[in-house]
């Protein structure tokens, strides 16, 4: 039993001993276990970029970008300032559900608007989808969206300076020079007179002329300028075209051809105690200055030019300078007058054009567009070129359609081809369907300048301009060219037409400008008494049809 007892008591001992070492064991060492637990947590905790999000983005930042950033903050709607009663908002949320009418009535928001005078809300736009809709099914589709309101006129932004071909949208087109009345042919009309209609009274053009050179084409302002010449056209009190012009009438049946007569209308205006008196004009020249002119061709021209503002301009006229290639510019900004510090200013321009680059015609052409028109004053272009369109547009049909059909006579043009080479259908066919004549020279390349100045010579004295005809359509005449000249002091304006040869006589009116007096005149020309022409005439009048259809 002793040794038994003896036994246990050393298990109970050394229990008892390993228990206390333990406890010391555990007091000595717990406290660095946990110090260093500690401190890898708060490392942990520093880093906020957890390892899951950074796998499952990686490769793509972006996303992750996307999913980490905040959004941003938005506003909670405001509430009106005055609750609607339970016994209002039940009617109104009944009727809503049963249907959402096509047309919200506007709806008052005090608050929302409310601010400052000057303070300035954009309000979004209907989206494309909802405008094509709108379009198609010709009435207004709800949406939450309120759609700007439409600004007054005298808000309107003006139109923006830019190189459009396309026409700008609720621009008014210009008159018809030739117009058809559908009067018949002795008709008994109120105020129809020889089977013409009256023409309506023009609306009043909101137009002021401004003597600076716009940066770029501005159709919608070309537009206002055509629109401001045909109102100083358009008056009651015009005087009488036949007390300063004389009229003569020369026709022919072609035997080949007897069902139709041919004729040709030529005005000349009056010299002595009946002429007109010379009206101030623009003039501007254009100098062909591309690689393809040449230096000695540009040299000869830029010479013959610095004459001719001395020479074919007078007291009181206005010029300007234009250099092209690829594109354009001008020597002024603005027109200037005739006088010494003008041509000195002119002269050191022209000297310092160099032969260089490629050449954009129609951009060139177009640019005259900028000038601004003085409806009381002719515009003349003087174009010096050799018709190398080897830039830009550079087909002859497109620039011919597109260039006349902006003019419309606005601007006369003159072009002048300084070889035999120049591209003659687009000088000569883009200046008759433009109130303009052309000339070509086929010398030497030093001397290509030599008749320019014979050319400008032609242009010089203007007495009645923007020349505009309407036909009776009892006449049943086909005329041509569309677009007249100006009539010039010394020269004349011829109109070739056919009509069917049982038409008796000619019917028609002519308006034009001397400055700001308008002519107008009712012609009845009877074909017993016409002058007779020549066999010639049907070749020259199938001739002026051709350029008229390379114009369309």
């Amino acid at each position: 039993m002793t040794s038994s007892s003896g036994h246990g008591d050393l298990i109970v001992v050394a229990i008892a001993v390993s228990l206390v070492l333990h406890g010391l064991l555990m007091f000595l060492v717990a406290p660095q276990v946990m110090s260093r637990t500690g401190a890898a947590s708060f490392e942990a905790k520093r880093d906020h970029r957890p390892p899951m999000a950074v796998r499952r983005f990686e490769g793509d930042p972006l996303r992750a970008r996307e999913k980490t950033e905040p959004k941003a903050d938005v506003p909670a709607p405001r509430e009106a300032p005055h609750v609607a009663s339970a016994e209002r908002v039940a009617p109104l949320a009944d009727a809503v559900a049963q249907a959402v009418p096509a047309e919200l009535p506007p709806v008052a928001m005090p608050e929302v608007l409310s601010g400052p005078a000057d303070a300035v809300m954009e309000l979004p736009r209907p989206s494309a989808p909802d405008v094509e809709v709108e379009k198609k099914s010709g009435f207004a589709m709800p949406s939450s969206t309120p759609v700007a309101p439409s600004l007054p006129a005298s808000a309107a932004a003006m139109p923006l300076a830019e190189e459009s071909f396309i026409p700008t949208p609720g621009a008014a087109a210009p008159a018809p020079v030739f117009t058809l009345d559908p009067v018949a042919a002795g008709e008994d009309r109120p105020g129809a007179m020889a089977g013409i209609e009256p023409e309506k009274a023009a609306p009043k053009v909101d137009y002021v002329f401004d003597n600076k050179v716009l940066d770029s084409v501005n159709e919608g302002f070309v537009e206002k300028e055509k629109a401001a010449v045909r109102e100083l056209l358009s008056v009651p009190d015009a005087a009488a075209v036949e007390s300063a012009v004389d009229c003569r009438l020369a026709a022919s049946v072609d035997p080949a051809d007897p069902e139709w007569r041919y004729f040709k209308v030529t005005f000349t205006p009056r010299t002595g105690a009946d002429a007109l008196t010379v009206v101030p004009k623009d003039m501007v020249i254009l100098m062909d200055a591309s690689g393809s002119i040449g230096k000695d061709r540009l040299r000869n021209c830029r010479n013959v030019a610095k004459s001719i503002l001395r020479t074919c301009l007078n007291s009181g006229d206005r010029f300007n300078l234009v250099a092209f290639r690829n594109s354009f510019s001008y020597a002024f900004r603005e027109w200037r007058e005739c006088d010494a510090p003008s041509f000195e200013a002119a002269d050191d321009w022209l000297s310092k054009l160099t032969a260089h680059g490629r050449t954009d015609v129609f951009s060139v052409i177009r640019s005259v567009l900028t000038l601004p028109r003085d409806p009381k004053r002719p515009l003349i272009a003087l174009v010096v070129t050799d018709g190398d369109a080897n830039a830009g547009v550079s087909g002859t049909a497109e620039i011919l359609s597109r260039f006349t059909k902006l003019n419309d006579g606005l601007v006369s043009v003159y072009m002048y081809g300084v070889k035999k080479e120049a591209n003659r259908e687009l000088i000569e066919i883009l200046t008759r369907g433009n109130r303009g004549e052309s000339f070509i020279h086929t010398g030497f390349r030093w001397l290509s300048g030599d008749n320019l100045e014979q050319l400008a010579q032609a242009f010089r004295d203007p007495v009645l301009t923007d020349l505009r005809l309407v036909f009776a359509a009892g006449s049943e005449a086909e005329v041509y060219p569309r677009l007249l000249k100006n009539l010039y002091r010394g020269g004349s304006v011829e109109l070739r037409g056919r009509c069917p040869a049982r038409v008796k006589e000619l019917v028609f009116t002519l308006q034009g400008l001397s400055g700001a007096k308008a002519f107008e005149s009712l012609y009845r020309l009877d074909f017993s008494t016409a002058w007779p022409a020549d066999s010639s005439m049907s070749a020259e009048w199938r001739d002026e049809r051709t350029v008229a259809g390379r114009l369309k």
